[in-house]
């Protein structure tokens, strides 16, 4: 995860018309550290008003179906 924001970074600075950091995007890249955390973190952000999304390994259905009822949207590696 943490290859996104650093290849954004050098987009943007390559080519800052077409391309901007993540950062100056406004968007804020969390490593939990365990997939136990990851709807804990996303119910924290969105109980802030936070628009939340999340992208991880595949899951059990239990814990995607935990995931997705806090965040916006979930991605899958």
């Amino acid at each position: 995860m943490i290859l996104f924001p650093v290849a954004a970074r050098r987009l943007s600075e390559l080519n800052p018309a077409t391309y901007a950091s993540v950062e100056a995007l406004g968007i804020c890249i969390i490593d939990v550290g365990t997939e136990t955390q990851i709807a804990d973190l996303a119910g924290l952000n969105k109980g802030l008003g936070k628009r939340t999304f999340g992208h991880c390994d595949k899951q059990t259905e239990p814990a995607k179906v935990t995931i997705e009822a806090q965040v916006g949207r979930l991605g899958a590696a």
